[in-house]
């Protein structure tokens, strides 16, 4: 990848050309390298709906089962997407893959470059104490640049470092992240990597926060300021700027903070194609202090900007995904003609008319199978594409519409109401994390049974804790392995599991409950999800208690083929069992 400021100036051009020479490309390596180059380009504008249609070129030409350096950077390409694309899960599993790629070539610069990546999105999946092994296998593996031409870009040193320094920060281990960010620096100022000092200085900063000690994080901070300006790396410039404040604001100075703030917002309209995942960063920070400083009608500016940003990434999620699910059908299409190639030549090895007959009877054959599984999986690829499809469009449809309303009312009623209008800022948060929530459920639901990097049991724990616990009600989940593994198809893990948290949400809202158990588990040949709770109950005979929570939960049922039955009454408590017969989850499921 071009160093970020010389790209940002130079990717108009750099761009056509590369575009104007495609056609002169004269063999595969050629065209794929400029497809590459070209892919780069438009990531370092932060354009990456345009550099995943350049990868998707390379899919097209790239034979897959072929351990190669071009597959390795294929794979981490797209995990890089996947990253500022905001998809930890997805990045991961590409990274992961990358990972084997480079370990089945045993070569130690991919290696050590595929397990930032790797350790990076288990980082910001919280994952941080697995991350750390990860960096230190790079380390291990890493070599003294410069690196041969054949390589495009890798990891240095100094990048390693610094997201060793941020974990360890994350660990509350100040001391050790210190010590790998002095590294980092020292590292990236050997080798003239102006982003890569400037980043270092902003983990110093951060780290004296942590102490305490905002004299010597201003300093840093303001170091990191000067570096990422200079080398026109915005995002890195507008999160010191952040930092400053903080420091600014730890010493009790509001003004000189604001000051702050407002030069890391006048960054974003210097630059107004600055990465969304880190303008959030940034934004969120601001957010918080301005809570701490009391200041309403900044902290009514930053959550606008917020709640735009945030329309934007999931507007751009659900691109990417439509980009996603294209680019799955493709290369399917390309496997079977791939698998019909193969026949074929195999074919021209038999040494009789005898054998070739009965090779051809026999290829004929496979070939009509083969064009049956497709079409098959074709029509249910395109079933699962349309539902996900309408989810997607139904969820931010509605959600964008009502937070387009509540940011109307805030702006009208910012002077003369403004608790009414706080309130209505109060809703677009809230309707903004319900529906990232949402998206997370989705993009969640869509991975391959058993390759999920967060299980089914430690959602409904993450979930059922938040929400519980500030209710003061007591959680007991109990999920046997073989119940969540019978959840082979993605839409029976995404139907269970928001029957489940549809039915927390419930009890969190009205119980006034003191405990509360989620079990699942498997009954001969049906799953069995038991969710109950000792609250105030309700009369089920009131038709006017059956709300649009409890209707969703018999729909969802109902679409799994399954029976959910309600007990309950004025201070007895609510029971709901839901039994789903097992072959309605299965990834073969003739329901879906």
């Amino acid at each position: 990848m071009l160093p970020a400021g010389d790209a940002r100036a130079q990717s108009v051009a750099e761009i056509d050309s590369a575009m104007a020479s495609l056609a002169q490309a004269g063999s595969d390596s050629a065209y794929i390298r400029t497809c590459f180059f070209v892919a780069d380009a438009y990531m370092d504008a932060d354009q990456y709906d345009s550099a995943q249609i350049w990868l998707n070129k390379i899919h097209e030409r790239l034979p897959i089962k072929k351990a190669s350096l071009f597959n390795y950077y294929l794979l981490s390409r797209q995990a890089e997407v996947y990253y500022y694309n905001n998809l930890q899960q997805l990045g991961l599993q590409e990274s992961l893959r990358a990972l084997d790629r480079a370990e089945q070539m045993g070569d130690s610069l991919l290696i050590a470059d595929g397990c930032n990546f790797v350790g990076l999105f288990l980082m910001n999946m919280d994952s941080v104490a697995k991350a750390v092994p990860y960096f230190y296998k790079g380390l291990s593996c890493m070599q003294k640049p410069p690196y041969s031409d054949q390589y495009f870009n890798l990891t240095y040193p100094h990048h390693l470092y610094g997201n060793l320094a941020e974990a360890y920060l994350k660990l509350s281990k100040p001391d050790s992240s210190s010590y790998a960010s002095y590294q980092s620096l020292a590292q990236a100022a050997a080798i003239g990597r102006d982003r890569g000092m400037a980043i270092a200085h902003a983990n110093l900063g951060e780290i004296f926060l942590k102490k305490g000690l905002p004299d010597s994080a201003r300093q840093h901070f303001q170091q990191a300021v000067g570096i990422a300006g200079r080398s026109e790396d915005f995002d890195v410039e507008q999160m010191a700027y952040g930092g400053l404040g903080r420091a600014f604001l730890l010493q009790g100075d509001f003004a000189k903070a604001r000051q702050q703030f407002d030069s890391g917002m006048a960054v974003m309209v210097r630059f107004p194609q600055l990465n969304r995942f880190f303008a959030l960063q940034f934004l969120n920070a601001v957010a918080k202090a301005y809570r701490q400083m009391n200041d309403r009608e900044g902290l009514a500016v930053v959550l606008e900007k917020i709640n735009t940003l945030q329309a934007e990434a999931l507007q751009g999620t659900n691109q990417q995904l439509q980009i996603i699910l294209n680019a799955s059908i493709d290369n399917e299409k390309r496997l079977l003609s791939m698998e019909v190639s193969e026949a074929r030549q195999a074919q021209k090895l038999a040494n009789s008319r005898f054998a070739i007959t009965l090779t051809s009877m026999a290829l004929l054959g496979f070939v009509f199978l083969l064009y049956y599984y497709y079409q098959k999986q074709r029509n249910a690829m395109n079933r699962i594409r349309q539902k996900i499809s309408q989810d997607l469009h139904d969820d931010i449809g509605a959600s964008l519409s009502s937070l387009q309303i509540y940011g109307t009312i805030a702006r009208q009623t910012m002077q003369a109401e403004p608790e009414k209008a706080a309130a209505m800022i109060d809703k677009i948060v809230g309707q903004s994390n319900e529906l990232m929530d949402n998206m997370s459920d989705i993009v969640w639901s869509m991975q391959p049974a058993g390759e999920q990097t967060a299980s089914l049991q430690s959602r409904i724990k993450n979930y059922g804790a938040e929400l519980l616990h500030n209710k003061d009600i007591a959680f007991e989940y109990h999920i046997l392995p073989e119940a969540e593994k019978s959840l082979e198809h993605l839409l029976a893990r995404k139907n269970i599991l928001l029957i489940v948290k549809e039915a927390i949400n419930n009890i969190a809202k009205y119980s006034q409950a003191t405990a509360a158990q989620v079990q699942l588990s498997i009954s001969g040949t049906e799953l069995i999800v038991d969710i109950s709770d000792n609250g105030i109950g309700f009369d089920s005979s009131n038709e006017n208690v059956d709300g649009n929570g409890l209707r969703n939960m018999r729909h969802r049922t109902e679409e799994l083929l399954g029976q959910m039955q309600l007990r309950t009454g004025v201070g007895m408590g609510t029971h709901i069992n839901v039994r789903v017969p097992l072959t309605s989850l299965g990834r073969k499921s003739a329901i879906w």
